[in-house]
């Protein structure tokens, strides 16, 4: 079970990220870096980006940490230490 429980309106995430972590348990070395084309809309017309599986869960635990933080609950990633910008 949860740590923290789950309020109802969360269920439906909760149940996705359960069968992706099922999903990636079983996933090999070469698997994360399958290609994978991303297809969305950006101003109505269509928009599209190459990445990898990894690329894909990359940026999905970004936007998991930004919801943490927005629900007050600590990044699931912990403290991340920035790199100096290429300025310095």
């Amino acid at each position: 079970p949860a740590r923290i429980p789950v309020p109802d309106w969360a269920t439906p995430y909760d149940a996705e990220t359960a069968r992706l972590d099922a999903l990636l348990r079983d996933i090999g070395d070469s698997e994360w870096h399958a290609p994978v084309r991303l297809q969305w809309f950006e101003d109505e017309r269509p928009a599209t980006r190459r990445t990898t599986v990894a690329g894909v869960i990359g940026h999905l635990m970004a936007v998991d940490g930004l919801v943490s933080a927005a629900l007050g609950l600590d990044d699931p990633l912990g403290r991340v230490e920035m790199p100096l910008s290429p300025a310095r």
